[in-house]
């Protein structure tokens, strides 16, 4: 196993660059083979193990949903019968989201969870070996009356995703049932081949956030760029306290990334007239991608992590 550690991972900036002029379809291939190989080892570890209880946590924008589709599929493929459970269905209604001191919502506090329903689904689940679960809307900020069917068996493999699958008080929830935690986050940076750092990871998570706001939320910049200082907090004070539990740690860093996504930074940012704190920020990002060669989004495989972020054309012929 790979227990989380703080020391951060380096891509060799320049070697990529080289790579991706001199044969892209081989530059994609690579950074999707290297993010796929973490996720087979961690299955066959669950099945090695028989841990059937996947938790699956880490802050926001690094890939949490396409890491957990992958584990289902690849369990899948090994014969078992999978389950995804999403902490955000058991998301409060805006009325009863805990709040920051300065009034604003405090989108990523554990209170924002019905925790008490998430039990009792579970609790259902276990007694019964069948239960309903919920289904959020965040369009309405409300559930949706259509509730999924989630069985239980002993041969069954749940996987819990979720900002705070990792937090006590989930692992309390599920029971006694022996889980494998696994920790998912941008742990690589970009540097020169002096191993200065051109690209940090934080920036490329901070790249990822504003696209996907942008092309699935239809979230300005400005918006997205207001709420990540409370996402960071909320971070440091919600979900990093836990990481040091994970019995895995995946770095979901793709090595292609930032060429992948020049041209809807340059489309959201460049010539950005936002409020002034955000300025230095969103230069930085311009600065930083301006000068890139924009990978062809045609080769981007449909079931890579990049295409939670930004939705990629069906490219034929």
């Amino acid at each position: 196993m790979r227990p989380y550690a703080p020391e951060m991972g380096a891509y060799c900036f320049p070697h990529f660059r080289q790579l991706l002029e001199e044969n892209p379809q081989q530059a994609v291939a690579l950074g999707e083979e290297s993010f796929d190989k973490q996720i087979c080892q961690l299955c066959r570890e669950a099945v090695e193990l028989d841990r059937r209880l996947l938790l699956v946590s880490g802050p926001s924008a690094s890939g949490k949903t396409t890491t957990s589709k992958k584990i289902i599929t690849c369990l899948e493929e090994m014969g078992k019968e999978v389950y995804r459970i999403s902490l955000d269905n058991f998301y409060m209604e805006d009325r009863k989201l805990p709040l920051w001191e300065d009034g604003s919502v405090n989108f990523e506090a554990p209170e924002c969870l019905d925790l008490d329903l998430f039990h009792q689904c579970l609790t259902n689940l276990w007694q019964k070996g069948t239960a309903e679960f919920p289904l959020f809307d965040f369009t309405t900020s409300r559930r949706r009356e259509k509730t999924f069917s989630v069985r239980y068996a002993p041969d069954t493999f749940l996987v819990v995703e979720g900002l705070h699958a990792l937090n006590p008080r989930i692992r309390q929830a599920v029971g006694e049932i022996p889980a494998l935690r696994i920790y998912i986050s941008v742990h690589s940076d970009f540097v020169n081949e002096s191993g200065e750092i051109v690209f940090a990871g934080r920036q490329l998570r901070l790249t990822r956030r504003i696209i996907r706001d942008l092309v699935r939320r239809n979230a300005p910049v400005g918006e997205t760029l207001s709420m990540w200082g409370n996402v960071l907090r909320g971070e440091r004070m919600y979900i990093h306290p836990w990481r040091d539990t994970a019995d895995i740690h995946v770095d979901s860093t793709i090595s292609y990334e930032p060429w992948l996504y020049r041209g809807a930074v340059l489309a959201a940012m460049e010539g950005w007239q936002g409020p002034q704190v955000y300025q230095q920020t969103v230069k930085e990002l311009v600065d930083f991608f301006k000068p890139l060669e924009q990978l062809d989004p045609c080769l981007i495989p449909a079931d890579s992590l990049t295409q939670e972020f930004l939705k990629t054309p069906s490219c034929s012929g």
